[in-house]
């Protein structure tokens, strides 16, 4: 178990090769993930009074603000479809993100539970981010991406 603080998370994170840096002004952690050759800034805080973890990743690349509508039925779309939903959009930076919030036990952090939700991060972002992308930067909509996905079932 670990206890739910930016240190003893930053200790957790370095033990298992995650080079993980204090941000001061935000009061929480940044490491980067490498997806597709591709580096995805992931965020870790701490909220709800240490009753909860979040870890936020955010996807490499711009939203064009005319996609925002394909994006968010796309990421509605996936939430909807994938066992661990958690993406959105945050509209002022125009980027997507994937988040999973772990819940802690009596106080602390379980360890395969934390673990778990690093991997389904990962795995998560990695499965999707290059089927977001294109509809993101405006080369492909919502409804080709949806009609490509009927045709190969």
């Amino acid at each position: 178990m670990i206890q739910p603080t930016i240190e003893g998370l930053q200790r957790y994170l370095k033990e298992n090769n995650i080079d993980a840096e204090f941000q001061p002004s935000t009061n929480q952690l940044y490491f980067i993930l490498m997806l597709h050759d591709r580096e995805v800034p992931v965020f870790l805080r701490i909220i709800s009074d240490g009753f909860l973890i979040q870890l936020l990743a955010f996807l490499p690349f711009q939203i064009k603000k005319d996609a925002v509508n394909d994006v968010s039925r796309l990421l509605h779309f996936l939430n909807k479809e994938i066992d661990a939903p958690g993406f959105g959009i945050d509209e002022s930076l125009d980027l997507a993100f994937y988040r999973c919030m772990v819940p802690t036990i009596n106080g602390e952090v379980d360890v395969a539970l934390l673990n778990m939700y690093l991997n389904t991060l990962q795995k998560v972002c990695k499965d999707y981010m290059l089927n977001i992308e294109p509809v993101a930067l405006g080369s492909i909509t919502y409804e080709k991406i949806i009609n490509n996905a009927k045709k190969q079932q």
